[in-house]
């Protein structure tokens, strides 16, 4: 069988098409691949399942295996690196060889996209390619030894570290030209120069990455700037009025807040010009329709004649699984189901799970089906989400479609499915229960309360503050002494800079019958 999708497929394949492939090369890739990993050949003995029982990735439920949880990941996250079982590297290349006997080889040349100015294709390297001629040392350290690590949950505590292979970064290229080359599809029909700039934050995080490798390869120039202070703001506007960007990628709140009115500034000085057609896709936290509308008047005013918002799921966890819309409200199309598989499913409060249908909102659950580096399969993302794979009517694409998606926000819910509370504050993920033990044990504090709200109440795209509310263990100390320790401490364990009260442990507990330790304030738009 093939083991990528060709463009036709991706486009025109059916839901059953689609998961008949799945199916075929999870069981290929479970049965070689997923065992060498200490966390599933420890998962497999503890259910009494063989790996080449899995026969598909309906199996997962029917052979009772459970459900992964973040928790799991975050305690010990080298255990689900491939190549970390028992054997000697001879033994993992072996593995991989039964892998590709199965489902063949990467082929030479992987085709994305064809335009009258700019043909996008990806060039795989022989070691990768059909009987390699590299020794198996050589093959070893291609497919498994890792070569880069992205930080899972990167702002809460100890990051856990996703890493990824030589094979990997093969893949996530590939993932990341096929998302970018959807956002650009109208500009280059159109036969527009492209010109990209990411503002992601350059930082071991996904997003900065992925947009860079797909607008380098998508884009007839790539500039390279990022939203991570390195430059002023003010600067990076001016360079990208210069050098004519019109595509962009970043973070919703950095867009709208800081980047597009200076942006706007820089245009109405006249130096240079504001571009006639602007494509920018946003990810990293919520794209409210506030900040879609803010986003778009404020370039049109400035001069621009057409705006196109639109935005772009993923996580660290799933490495190249990228989602990606291509219109506003289009919902979130896959730009790599040949490569990692999702499913719908519910999760009972005794941990029994079952898959869901198209059209049912459930949790959101990954299944690999390639690479090596971190693997997590029948993970739980964390998100809750609508999946349909019936064909877009914008784009005509017919294939996985997230209609909906978004972390649990129950707290009891997130704890349960993930192990753990994680929050969006300003792009980043922080977890919020380390960040508070970390207070309770390190800043003196008798009770901490964290508390998330827009700096503008009113306006549910403005940016993001966290609040810690503590009252002191010694009622003694300076104020102003355990205010900046306070500060410190978080910033440290989260990167983010807080607003710090202190209170009475009276005041912070109130009267209620529950405390509530953490509070969201934040408005939700529909």
């Amino acid at each position: 069988m093939p083991r990528l999708l060709t463009p036709q497929q991706l486009r025109d394949g059916t839901r059953e098409a689609l998961h008949d492939f799945q199916d075929r090369k999870f069981r290929a890739y479970a049965g070689s691949m997923l065992r060498r990993s200490r966390y599933y050949l420890a998962l497999f003995e503890r259910h009494g399942v063989r790996a080449e029982d899995i026969e598909g990735i309906d199996c997962w439920q029917r052979l009772g295996l459970p459900l992964v949880r973040k928790d799991a990941f975050r305690d010990d996250g080298d255990a689900f690196e491939l190549g970390t079982a028992a054997g000697e590297p001879d033994a993992a290349v072996a593995s991989y060889r039964q892998f590709v006997e199965q489902i063949g080889a990467l082929p030479a040349v992987v085709p994305i996209r064809s335009w009258q100015r700019l043909h996008v294709e990806q060039g795989v390297p022989a070691v990768f390619r059909d009987k390699p001629a590299e020794t198996a040392a050589q093959i070893f350290q291609a497919v498994f030894g890792i070569s880069g690590v992205f930080l899972s949950g990167g702002s809460s505590g100890v990051p856990v570290a996703v890493k990824h292979t030589r094979l990997d970064r093969q893949l996530f290229e590939i993932a990341t030209r096929r998302l970018h080359a959807a956002m650009v599809d109208h500009l280059h029909a159109l036969e527009e120069t492209v010109v990209s700039a990411t503002l992601y934050p350059q930082a071991p995080h996904m997003g900065f990455w992925m947009t860079t490798w797909g607008f380098e390869a998508i884009a007839h120039t790539h500039i390279g700037l990022s939203g991570a202070g390195i430059l002023p703001t003010e600067r990076m506007a001016e360079l990208a009025l210069q050098y004519g960007v019109n595509v962009y990628a970043g973070i919703p709140s950095y867009f709208r807040n800081r980047f597009v009115p200076a942006l706007v500034e820089q245009a109405q000085a006249g130096r240079f010009p504001m571009p006639r057609r602007i494509a920018i896709t946003l990810g990293g936290e919520p794209v409210t329709p506030a900040c879609r509308t803010e986003v778009r008047t404020l370039l049109l005013n400035a001069g621009a004649q057409d705006v196109r918002i639109t935005g772009g799921y993923g996580a660290s966890e799933s490495r190249f699984h990228l989602w990606y819309e291509c219109v506003e409200g289009s919902g979130y199309h896959s730009a790599a189901p040949d490569l990692v598989a999702c499913r719908i499913v519910r999760v009972e409060e005794d941990g029994h799970w079952t898959f869901l249908p198209d059209g049912e909102e459930g949790l959101l659950v990954q299944f690999p089906l390639d690479g090596a580096g971190t693997v997590l399969a029948g993970f739980l993302l964390g998100d809750s989400a609508v999946m349909t794979h019936e064909r877009c009517p914008h784009c005509g694409v017919q294939g996985p479609r997230l209609l909906r998606v978004g972390r649990v926000a129950d707290l009891a819910a997130q704890r349960a499915i993930m192990g753990t509370v994680e929050f969006k504050i300003r792009g980043a993920t922080v977890n919020l229960e380390d960040l508070r033990e970390q207070l309770l044990r390190d800043a003196g504090v008798a009770e901490v309360q964290l508390l998330i709200r827009h700096r503008d109440p009113s306006d549910s795209a403005s940016p993001d503050e966290l609040v810690v509310r503590c009252a002191p263990a010694d009622a003694d100390v300076r104020s102003e002494e355990m205010l900046q320790r306070v500060a410190r401490l978080t910033k440290r364990v989260s990167e983010l800079t807080p607003l710090v009260e202190l209170v009475t442990l009276d005041d912070l507990l109130g009267r209620g019958l529950k405390f509530s330790w953490l509070v969201d304030q934040r408005r939700r738009e529909p």
